[in-house]
């Protein structure tokens, strides 16, 4: 499935089965948010993405 490579790309494979948004339950890193956002995005195949800093707080 695209949107598992795209987990994978971003690194997120390990959390896919994960309940995110979810008020009382210890939530994703910043780092992990950022990723989640990206790969939001990526399988949702637009054409053209317009990213701010898109690389700021995400480890090297």
């Amino acid at each position: 499935m695209f949107a598992e490579e795209v987990m994978e790309l971003v690194e997120l494979k390990p959390l896919s089965d994960v309940l995110v948004g979810l008020p009382g339950v210890d939530g994703l890193s910043t780092e992990q948010r950022k990723r989640l956002t990206i790969a939001m995005e990526l399988v949702a195949n637009p054409s053209i993405i317009f990213m701010d800093e898109p690389t700021s707080g995400l480890d090297a």
